[in-house]
């Protein structure tokens, strides 16, 4: 079954996502180590290394796939 989070990389497709990512070194768009330690210490939690920059997601890829997650499909 394809989780909530591959639903909405799958929806991701933007230009700007690609260059911007691409441009810094990092086309995944996940956070650094450094703001990982600050988010930590702000607000008491531990963001995995997997966390990453969601950028531009607009509410309709967000419904889709909440809903083609709930129906168990693609």
């Amino acid at each position: 079954m394809t989780t909530l989070m591959e639903h909405l990389e799958s929806f991701n497709r933007k230009e700007r996502f690609f260059l911007i990512g691409d441009a810094r070194g990092n086309r995944a768009f996940q956070l650094s180590a450094d703001f990982r330690a600050r988010l930590s210490e702000a607000f008491g939690i531990e963001p995995p290394s997997s966390a990453f920059v969601a950028m531009d997601y607009h509410l309709d890829w967000i419904h889709a796939s909440l809903f083609l997650t709930q129906q168990g499909r693609f």
